[in-house]
């Protein structure tokens, strides 16, 4: 699966909206862009795009939904989620 299929099926999965999937699947890019693809699992940067769009966009926060669907930890997604927000205007 790319990242593009996990993001839909995650985003199919928690009941959110096509927008959603659009906005992570961006900051993905800007993430793989920027180097993090080299830092971390594939699956936790497509996992922590998600999370960090979803924290900082006001939606529901859906951590333990993501870590019972792909093998990441919260501490992955937690040091996305610091190093994507020093690179964002969010």
């Amino acid at each position: 699966m790319n990242a593009e299929q996990i993001l839909k099926k995650l985003c199919n999965d928690l009941r959110y909206d096509l927008s959603v999937m659009r906005n992570a699947a961006k900051i993905h890019e800007m993430a793989v862009r920027k180097g993090y693809d080299r830092k971390y699992k594939p699956i936790a940067l497509v996992a922590g795009s998600l999370y960090f769009y979803c924290k900082s966009s006001g939606k529901p926060i859906v951590m333990n939904m993501i870590l019972e669907r792909l093998p990441v930890e919260s501490d992955e997604l937690n040091a996305i989620y610091n190093e994507l927000k020093k690179e964002t205007l969010f």
